[in-house]
């Protein structure tokens, strides 16, 4: 989910950092880069190391000195079909949205939600009808996400517009959106596969024990 990536930039240096130009670029590209969007890149999440710099220019009229420095970054880019947890932020008709705490443009529209999936527009929240169960997704729920895409670019909206829709989507899109898919087996809500989980280990406890006392009966005989 996390991946190290290399950068240049020309940081600007103020002087009172002069004497600790070091600190005065990790200042810089703390303030440029964490917590902030990087087209075709990801969420700049933290400074990891400053490798290089050159010599700093003080241009005419500007106190400051400007430097050509390479650095890397910690940034949040999930590659796809990368696994992700979540938790259930809000759900609407189109889908839910989730939320990684730090980080929630996470997208699942309906069409990647488990099959069959009802949306109940009183209670607004998604369910997924499996046999004679119904499965619900109620916001504040821990989920297992597949990483679809990644869209960082202005043309790809937030969410799509409804069936038969003529009104343009008034919100802009998110800088970055990570889409994701709930629909393969093992995903969707942690609690589902967790019960059947401990009904499968419950099962393999008890058959072991009968193979157990099926030999204990050989050996006895």
């Amino acid at each position: 989910m996390f991946v190290l990536v290399r950068l240049k930039d020309v940081l600007k240096i103020n002087p009172e950092n002069f004497n600790n130009e070091l600190e005065g670029f990790q200042l810089e590209v703390r303030r440029k880069y964490v917590n902030r969007i990087i087209k075709d890149v990801g969420l700049g999440v933290a400074l990891y190391d400053v490798l290089e710099f050159g010599e700093g220019y003080v241009y005419p009229g500007d106190g400051a000195a400007h430097y050509t420095v390479t650095f890397r970054l910690v940034v949040l880019r999930p590659f796809v079909g990368e696994i992700l947890l979540g938790r259930i932020k809000s759900c609407d008709d189109y889908g839910i949205q989730v939320t990684l705490d730090f980080f929630s443009d996470v997208y699942v529209v309906a069409d990647h939600m488990p099959e069959p999936s009802e949306y109940d527009p009183v209670a607004q929240i998604w369910a997924w009808k499996y046999e004679s169960y119904t499965m619900y997704m109620e916001p504040g729920s821990i989920v297992r996400l597949k990483v679809e895409a990644i869209a960082f670019n202005d043309k790809i909206s937030k969410r799509p517009p409804k069936v038969n829709s003529d009104v343009a989507e008034s919100a802009p899109p998110p800088a970055m959106m990570i889409v994701a898919t709930m629909k393969h087996q093992g995903l969707g809500c942690i609690d589902w596969w967790k019960n059947q989980e401990e009904v499968g280990d419950a099962e393999q406890t008890e058959t072991m024990e009968e193979e157990g006392e099926e030999e204990a009966v050989g050996e006895d005989e």
